[in-house]
């Protein structure tokens, strides 16, 4: 993911800084760490503090639960042999149609 930023501190193009941030965010480490960044490009540190800890509390929420699912239950068979990989299907645009490595131009 690539994303960038621009914020104008002190009234606008005329007067004041300006600030550019350009990220490209390939984990998600590299998105807390963005999310600490923009804070601080936008003044608001402690905002992008308690957004972070919310979701880094969320985060642990889902693997308790997975965790959780994972533990097999007295009385229940596990399933034998390896398991299927979900099929998934990712798609660059919805009209038209394109998968990713395509260049829609066909």
């Amino acid at each position: 993911m690539q994303c960038g930023l621009v914020t104008l501190h002190g009234g606008g193009p005329h007067g004041g800084s300006c600030t550019v941030l350009h990220a490209a965010c390939r984990s998600l480490v590299d998105v807390m760490d963005l999310i600490l960044e923009l804070g601080a490009a936008g003044g608001d540190t402690a905002a992008a503090c308690m957004l972070l800890e919310r979701l880094q509390a969320r985060m642990r929420r889902v693997a308790a639960a997975a965790a959780l699912a994972a533990v097999p239950v007295a009385g229940v068979a596990a399933p034998v042999g390896p398991r299927k990989p979900p099929r998934v299907l990712v798609l660059r645009a919805l009209q038209p149609m394109i998968e990713p490595g395509r260049c829609g131009l066909q």
